[in-house]
């Protein structure tokens, strides 16, 4: 049966859903797909994939003039090594790592 309801809701957004629901945890897969090509939703994609909120907040300036001033303030200040740092690695390594750096 879930089969049955993967193709007959393929293409459709509800379907992606189902299939999804499917594949992976209903509620990540779900909203992935469900906004995945809106700016929101990379936003809500992210929380899903990773730390919701450093993940969610690289993806919400990423792509406008704004935006890239606010990630190349992240990636290229001694603040924003810090910042960048806490979300790959563990809060107080990195953060020191980079001060020192």
């Amino acid at each position: 049966q879930w089969h049955v309801n993967w193709d007959s809701t393929k293409d459709t957004a509800q379907g992606l859903v189902k299939r999804n629901s499917f594949e992976g945890t209903p509620q990540g897969f779900m909203k992935r797909d469900i906004i995945e090509s809106t700016h929101r939703g990379l936003v809500k994609r992210d929380s899903v994939e990773g730390t919701p909120q450093s993940l969610v907040k690289r993806d919400r300036v990423e792509g406008t003039p704004q935006g890239l001033v606010k990630r190349g303030r992240v990636e290229g200040t001694p603040q924003g090594l810090v910042k960048r740092d806490r979300v790959e690695g563990t809060p107080q390594g990195l953060v020191k790592r980079d001060r020192v750096e």
